[in-house]
């Protein structure tokens, strides 16, 4: 059975004192729906865990609602080193910064393509500019006498690769990530 919805009258009074009747079954004003909204918003954050711990101290309590509502620049912080008196030298300068995560990333880039070549199939290995079929099996074969038969890069120097070649082989990975 269908059951009609309660109806409520309030009386607020507006700007100019006069009291009003509303029917709850009708939108209330949009300051009054803001007002019960902010209100509900304020319990909710007084309630929380977390607000009561620091409600104990006002200078935390303060200090975290600053960092909360008030958004800040975010600050680079910089390594600086005094060598002289008279000289300071920027050691971790946004340039520094950059080539020692591109360094970190050729590192990651070396291993991952070490762990390929010694884990990937032979028609994988193939595939590889550099790698025909006898490099290939000569990989297999290293790997049935060592499952890690190359640790770092100069190892690949066994398969009969040159330091050129090994360049080329990892600027084209390299490459190959952006295209």
């Amino acid at each position: 059975t269908y059951q009609t919805p309660k109806t409520y009258n309030f009386l607020l009074e507006d700007k100019e004192n006069k009291c009003l009747s509303l029917n709850d079954a009708a939108s209330p004003p949009l300051s009054a729906r803001i007002r019960e909204l902010s209100n509900n918003l304020k319990s909710l954050c007084v309630s929380t865990e977390s607000s009561l711990k620091i409600a104990q101290d006002s200078s935390i309590r303060n200090q975290v609602i600053d960092e909360i509502f008030e958004p800040k620049t975010p600050v680079s912080q910089q390594c600086i080193t005094v060598v002289d008196t008279h000289e300071i030298t920027n050691i971790a300068s946004p340039w520094e910064n950059f080539q020692m995560r591109g360094s970190g990333m050729k590192d990651s880039l070396v291993q991952e393509y070490l762990k390929f070549l010694n884990s990937a199939s032979k028609e994988e290995l193939k595939g590889l500019k550099g790698i025909g079929e006898k490099r290939a099996t000569y990989i297999l074969e290293m790997r049935q006498e060592s499952p890690e038969p190359f640790k770092k890069l100069e190892d690949l120097k066994d398969i009969g690769l040159s330091e050129k070649q090994i360049n080329g082989m990892l600027k084209k990975v390299a490459g190959d990530l952006f295209t």
